[in-house]
């Protein structure tokens, strides 16, 4: 019997045991809001267009051309419109809701323009880093892999004993393997040394954000299958930050329609007589000596992909010439983080522990009948409780992501009897193609 597990299951276990059993165990799949993520699906789409350009350079070891990086983009934008209106269907239609005096009101909840917007900031992000960090990159390594499905054995271990009929008792064995899929496996061109290069969307560049590196398992879980499959060191892992920019602007004001404040999407217009006289990047800055700077009257925001000649693409390269400092901004590359040989041991060896636990309860609970031996207490809800406790911190909002757990309505709602029933969820769909072969 095979047990596997992944990052997303260890990380999601850290924040509640009780949310790990529902997206991942439930029923022996595990289950998903059917509402759409919006964050996870535009992080996807960007993952997509970059893993095209990333095979591409692997294939031929060069730059590639504006119009090869335009058709990938533009597969990953359809990829994007179907997740938002084919996939879990975006309601466009007009519905009633009923208004503050009671009576209902006809409404429209027609979210093009997000839709929009995030085919604007992923034409942005994807085209900005192969201008800004792509050059460099080659510069320094070749790509030697991309998105490879990596598996490592990290325990085995006899569960007990089970009859078979033909052979008597035989030992029943179960085996613990990690899984991950690394964006790209690079080899540094001056000494051949193995680097990981990992892809992160966000949306605001913080000093915690960068530290959070240093302790992240993502730098270590992905060394060391890596480094078991190919029999070589991982020098490092190369963390590419592409940056979204905070959900706070407003446009037009008043519509409530929040997007991403991009630099790479959004521009500033001043016109004169009806025609565009100036464009400017940003309506506050700073100047060489450090004093805080503003736009004045007459200067309006603008969608670059609406208004600016040439929109996102030749936007783009009026940021390279005229503001190549805010540009790189959008970018950041920190230092490659490397990781010691005790680090990487100790980590396969709480995790271990940790997932014979999950596996072993797993088969009880699907071993065990229904009633305990007293005939009062569930077997099930025992084990739950033992090994997939619920957590109680951040289930309405969780400060860190800004959001209501997904699985909130399963433990303190009226879905958990029947997630499926009740519309809201549906089994998750593996990450992994192993998963699959269970």
């Amino acid at each position: 019997m095979i047990h596997y597990f992944d990052r997303s299951r260890i990380e999601t276990d850290y924040r509640c045991p009780r949310r790990l059993y529902w997206e991942y165990y439930y029923d022996g799949k595990g289950l998903q809001p059917v509402k759409l993520n919006q964050h996870l699906a535009f992080g996807g789409v960007v993952h997509e267009a970059l893993q095209c350009i990333m095979e591409y350079c692997q294939e031929l070891d060069t730059l590639p051309t504006v119009p090869e990086v335009k058709e990938w983009i533009d597969q990953a934008a359809g990829m994007l419109r179907d997740e938002f209106t084919v996939a879990r269907g975006f309601q466009a239609e007009p519905i009633l809701e009923e208004g503050f005096d009671g009576t209902l009101v006809q409404v429209t909840d027609d979210q093009s323009w997000l839709l929009d917007h995030y085919c604007d900031l992923l034409e942005g992000l994807v085209v900005g880093w192969c201008l800004v960090r792509l050059p460099a990159l080659l510069e320094q390594y070749r790509v030697v892999e991309v998105e490879t499905e990596e598996q490592l054995l990290i325990h085995t271990w006899n569960t007990g004993l089970r009859s078979n009929e033909h052979d008597g008792l035989v030992v029943d064995t179960s085996q613990l393997i990690f899984l991950s899929r690394p964006d790209a496996i690079l080899e540094r061109r001056t000494d051949g040394a193995l680097v990981i290069l990992s892809f992160k969307t966000v949306s605001q560049v913080v000093s915690m954000w960068l530290e959070n590196f240093k302790t992240d398992q993502q730098t270590i879980s992905e060394v060391l299958p890596v480094e078991a499959r190919l029999g070589r060191e991982v020098a490092g892992v190369q963390i590419e930050g592409l940056v979204k920019g905070a959900q706070r602007t407003e446009w037009p004001k008043g519509s409530g329609h929040r997007y991403h404040s991009s630099p790479l999407v959004w521009g500033y217009l001043k016109e004169e007589g009806g025609l565009a006289a100036d464009w400017k990047a940003q309506f506050e800055w700073q100047d060489e000596a450090g004093n805080n700077r503003r736009l004045g009257k007459g200067w309006n925001r603008q969608r670059i992909a609406e208004s600016y000649p040439g929109r996102i693409a030749e936007w783009l390269g009026y940021l390279y010439q005229n503001e190549p400092e805010l540009l790189r901004a959008q970018f950041i590359s920190p230092p490659l983080i490397t990781r010691s040989a005790q680090e990487l041991e100790e980590w396969q060896e709480q995790v271990k522990y940790r997932e014979v636990d999950v596996h072993n309860a797993l088969v009880q609970m699907n071993a065990e009948p229904k009633l305990g031996i007293d005939g009062s207490v569930l077997a099930k809800e025992r084990l739950l409780a033992q090994v997939f406790p619920k957590h109680t911190l951040g289930c309405a909002y969780d400060p860190q992501f800004h959001s209501k757990c997904p699985q909130y309505e399963n433990c303190w709602g009226s879905t958990g009897a029947d997630p499926i029933g009740s519309g809201l969820y549906k089994y998750r769909v593996p990450n992994h193609p192993s998963e699959n072969k269970q």
